[in-house]
C-alpha cells in the first residue's frame, strides 16, 4: 500500500517525525517498508491564463498564445492543440528552470516566444506528453506551480491479509490518530437520495456478489481532474485519466472500496446484470486485451454481452469516454475466493482484485458511491436522480462478549479496563463496559473481529506490545525460567562440539525387528509400537539411540564421508507396562567411526571418545560444587560413575564395541542434570 503524507494530512494531524511514526505503526502490525520523498524538480513556473490562441506566420504546427499571470501580458509559441482559451496552463518564464534545463526566449520563424507552456512530462508530474497540462480553474494566475504540487512524503505499508481496511488513506488515518490520539477528520457524508429504482440492477448469481450499490448520474461533462486531485493520485502512482475516471480512483484510494464507472447510454436496455459467465465468454479489457472467460468468473452485463470482469477490469464497450453524459457509478461486494481465482486464471491483478480478494465489507459500498456522486455534482456539473442498492443479506453486527480477567491474562499485562474501553472506541469500536466485561461491537468495516481474541489483540496491539512484560504463557513466569532446563544440553553441546564432534539429529522412529538390538539395562523390554505407522520400518519407538546413530555413520560412510564422530541428544520412549504412561527419557550418544584405512590411529580416536566422557564427567563435578552439599559429588566419585560399564545399579554410562570400527557411548542425561545445577 502506497499513502501520501500530503493526502492523510486532510484527516490528521501526521507527527512530523517519521522515524516515530513508522516505529509505531510498525509495531501495531502495519509495517512500514520504506520512506520516500518527493519533490518536483522546476523553478519559476507560474500558473497563466490563456486569453487568446492564433496562428503563428509561416507555420502550420505551432500557434501564439497570448498569456497573462495576472502580472503582465506575453506571448508564447506553442506546438500544443490541446489548448482554448480561458485555460489555466503552466508558465515557465524566462530563467526559469526545468530539471537541468534554462528556459530563455527563443525565436520562431522570427517571432520571439518569451519562455514555454509546460506539459506534464516536462514538469516531471506525469507521462503525458502529448498536449499542454491543463490546470484545474481555481488555480489564480500568477500562482507558482510549486504551491499547487508540494513536496510530499510517501509511505510504503504492508497491510496484512486480514485488515483490508488499511489499503485506504481514511484507514491509515485512523490508526494515527489512535496510535497518537488525536483528532480524525473524515470527509463530509454528501447528502444523498435513496433510490430504489427498479430494473436498474439484477443479481442472478448472490454467491458472488453480496452487495451491489448504483447509482445514475446525468448532465456529466468530461474533462481533466483538479490539479490537487492528480496530484494526490500521482504521488500513489495513479496516472490521472479525466474527472470521472479520477474520482473512482480517488475514491477507492480514499475509503477503500474500489468503484467503476459506466457510460450509462452504452448499456443495453439501459441495465445491469450481475452474473457468472459463460464458458468461453469474452471481454475486451480496457488494457486493449480481450479475455476469456471461465463459467467460474463473475461479470457485470448488459442485456446482450458482459461489460467488465467483476471485482477485477471494466471493458471498453462501456467505457466512459469525452462523449459520455450519463454515469453509471458502480460499488460492489464480491466473494474474495471467485475474485481471487479469476484473478489467478486470467494472470492479472489490479488495485481492485487486491482489495477484493482480501474480503471487503458490504459497509463500504453506500458511502463511496454516495461520495463519488457528491465528487462528480462538484467536478462535472453531474446531477444523480435514479439509483439502486441490492443487498439480499445485509451485514449482522456481532456483540463480543470479553471478560477484564481473560484480557489481561492473555496479554501477560493488566490493562484497565476504561483504558482498553478509550482504545476501542478510538478504533470506532462500540463498547459498553461493565464491571468485569467489555460488551464490544466491531465497525462494520471490520469483518475480522468476530472472536473476544480479536478484540484482545486490538487492545494490545494500540496499548503497545513493549509494555507487556516478556514471560510463559500459564503461570507467567519470568522468561529467563525457559533456559535453566536447557542449561544441561548446552553444556554436553559445548563440550563436545569442542572436541570435534558433530551434532546429529536422527528419527525416534524405528524398526520394531531391531528396537532391541542395542538397549540400556535399565530400559523397557519391549518397545511402543505405532498403530499406524508411516513406513513398515517406522512401526515403533525408539529405545536408544543406537540405530538412528548407526544409520547415520553408515550413510555418511556411503556418501565417502568416512570418520564421523557423532553425537545425539534426544528423547528414547520405555513402555512402563502394555497400556500403560511411557516414560519418556533424555539420553546422550556419541557415536565414532574408524575407517580400516585408519586402523593404525585407532587408538587415539578411541581416547577422543573417552576423554569426552572424562570431560564431561570432570565439568559435571565441577559445577556441583555449587549445589547444596546434599547433591555434591567429588570428582572421583563422578569419573566412577560414568565410567561405570553396563551395571544396571549405574547405568549412566554404557560404552558398547558394536563391531570394529564403530564405537558407541551412550550417557543417561538425568545423572547429569543432578550433577550441573540449572
Amino acid at each position: 500500500m502506497v499513502v501520501s503524507s500530503n493526502w492523510l494530512k486532510e484527516y490528521v494531524d501526521v507527527p512530523d517525525d517519521l522515524a516515530v511514526l513508522s516505529e509505531r505503526l510498525t509495531l501495531s502490525g502495519t509495517e512500514v517498508e520504506r520512506i520516500q520523498l518527493r519533490d518536483v524538480d522546476f523553478e519559476g513556473v507560474v500558473v497563466a491564463e490563456i486569453r487568446s490562441l492564433r496562428p503563428l506566420p509561416g507555420s502550420t504546427k505551432n500557434q501564439i498564445a497570448t498569456i497573462t499571470t495576472g502580472n503582465g501580458v506575453a506571448d508564447v509559441v506553442t506546438g500544443a492543440w490541446n489548448i482554448a482559451p480561458n485555460n489555466r496552463v503552466p508558465y515557465a518564464v524566462p530563467g526559469s528552470r526545468l530539471g537541468d534545463r534554462r528556459i530563455e526566449t527563443k525565436t520562431f520563424l522570427g517571432f520571439a516566444s518569451a519562455g514555454m507552456l509546460c506539459s506534464a512530462i516536462e514538469l516531471g508530474l506525469g507521462d503525458d506528453a502529448a498536449g499542454i497540462l491543463i490546470l484545474d480553474e481555481a488555480a489564480q494566475p500568477g500562482t507558482n506551480l510549486r504551491d499547487l504540487y508540494p513536496p510530499d512524503t510517501i509511505l510504503h505499508l504492508e497491510v496484512k491479509s486480514n485488515r483490508p481496511d488499511l489499503l485506504a488513506h481514511l484507514g491509515i488515518a485512523r490508526e494515527i490518530a489512535t496510535l497518537f490520539r488525536l483528532p480524525l477528520r473524515p470527509p463530509p457524508s454528501p447528502e444523498a437520495g435513496r433510490w430504489t429504482t427498479a430494473g436498474l440492477v439484477a443479481i442472478e448469481s448472490p454467491e458472488g456478489c453480496r452487495r451491489f450499490v448504483g447509482r445514475l448520474v446525468k448532465s456529466v461533462t468530461v474533462g481533466p481532474s483538479p490539479a490537487w486531485m492528480q496530484a494526490r493520485l500521482r504521488a500513489v502512482g495513479i496516472r490521472p485519466i479525466s474527472n470521472v475516471v479520477d474520482i473512482t480512483n480517488y475514491v477507492m484510494l480514499e475509503s477503500g472500496q474500489p468503484m467503476h464507472a459506466f457510460d450509462y447510454s452504452r448499456l443495453a436496455e439501459g441495465r445491469v446484470i450481475v452474473r457468472r459467465a459463460r464458458q468461453g465468454e469474452e471481454v475486451e479489457c480496457l488494457d486493449g486485451q480481450t479475455r476469456v472467460l471461465n463459467s467460474e468468473a463473475m461479470v457485470v452485463a448488459d442485456a446482450k454481452r458482459a461489460q467488465a470482469i467483476a471485482g477485477i477490469i471494466g471493458g471498453v464497450a462501456s467505457s466512459v469516454t469525452a462523449r459520455t453524459t450519463e454515469v453509471l457509478l458502480e460499488a460492489a461486494t464480491w466473494e474474495p475466493r471467485r475474485i481471487r481465482a479469476t484473478a489467478r486464471a486470467l494472470g492479472l491483478r489490479t488495485e481492485a482484485s487486491l482489495r477484493f480478494e482480501k474480503g471487503l465489507s458490504p459497509a463500504l459500498s453506500l458511502p463511496a458511491v454516495d461520495r463519488a456522486a457528491g465528487f462528480l455534482k462538484d467536478l462535472a456539473g453531474g446531477t444523480a436522480n435514479a439509483g439502486t442498492d441490492v443487498y439480499p443479506d445485509p451485514l449482522r453486527p456481532s456483540r463480543i462478549v470479553l471478560n477484564v480477567e481473560r484480557l489481561n491474562r492473555v496479554l501477560g499485562v493488566e490493562v484497565p479496563a476504561p483504558q482498553a474501553e478509550d482504545i476501542l472506541k478510538r478504533l470506532e469500536f462500540e463498547v459498553e463496559r461493565s464491571q468485569s466485561q467489555l460488551i464490544v461491537t466491531p465497525p462494520e468495516s471490520r469483518l475480522d473481529c468476530n472472536l473476544p481474541e480479536d478484540v484482545i489483540e486490538e487492545v494490545g496491539r494500540i496499548y503497545g506490545y513493549a509494555h507487556i512484560p516478556s514471560t510463559l504463557p500459564g503461570s507467567r513466569r519470568p522468561l529467563g525460567d525457559i533456559y535453566k532446563a536447557q542449561d544441561t544440553e548446552e553444556r554436553v553441546r559445548d563440550v563436545l562440539v569442542g572436541l570435534g564432534f558433530d551434532e546429529a539429529v536422527t528419527y525416534p522412529l524405528t524398526d520394531r525387528r531391531h528396537a532391541l538390538d542395542v538397549r540400556l539395562p535399565a530400559s523397557a523390554s519391549t518397545p511402543a509400537l505405532i498403530q499406524n505407522p508411516v513406513a513398515e520400518d517406522r512401526d515403533a519407538l525408539r529405545l536408544s539411540l543406537v540405530p538412528g546413530l548407526l544409520q547415520s555413520l553408515l550413510l555418511n560412510a556411503r556418501l565417502d564421508q568416512p570418520g564421523m564422530g557423532l553425537f545425539e541428544i534426544g528423547t528414547s520412549f520405555w513402555p512402563q507396562a502394555p497400556n500403560a504412561a511411557i516414560e519418556e527419557v533424555r539420553l546422550l550418544g556419541i557415536a565414532l567411526h574408524i575407517p580400516p584405512a585408519e586402523m593404525a590411529t585407532s587408538p587415539s580416536e578411541l581416547r577422543r571418545v573417552e576423554a569426552a566422557v572424562r570431560l564431561l564427567a570432570v565439568s559435571a563435578a565441577e559445577a556441583s560444587r555449587s549445589v547444596s552439599p546434599r547433591t555434591q559429588v567429588s570428582t572421583r566419585d563422578a569419573r566412577r560413575r560414568f565410567l561405570s560399564k553396563g551395571r544396571k545399579s549405574a547405568w549412566p554410562v554404557k560404552s558398547i564395541r558394536l563391531y570394529w570400527p564403530v564405537w558407541i557411548c551412550l550417557v543417561g542425561l538425568s545423572v547429569l542434570k543432578s550433577y550441573w545445577p540449572a
